[in-house]
């Protein structure tokens, strides 16, 4: 039972990688729909606009980063696991 101990790590790590991926992949995905574009800068403006643009890809940066690091740790905390 121990051995599968730090799967939760692992869980929230993935977790956090692929809601990362997924957030930066729509983030990135809304400019090359002119339309939307044009209407999220005609309601918010276009500073507004770009500032959340940029928070919304450091969040996403982060999750991935922070993903991507509880992942690598996984392994190497529990040798068990490797079989």
């Amino acid at each position: 039972m121990r051995a599968f101990a730090s799967h939760g790590k692992g869980r929230l790590g993935m977790w956090m990688l692929m809601s990362g991926l997924a957030l930066f992949f729509i983030a990135h995905l809304i400019p090359t729909f002119p339309d939307v574009r044009t209407r999220l800068v005609g309601m918010i403006g276009q500073g507004p606009y770009a500032g959340l643009f940029s928070l919304v890809s450091l969040v996403s940066l982060v999750l991935v980063v922070g993903g991507y690091g509880a992942m690598q740790s996984l392994g190497r905390a529990n040798p068990q696991l490797w079989g």
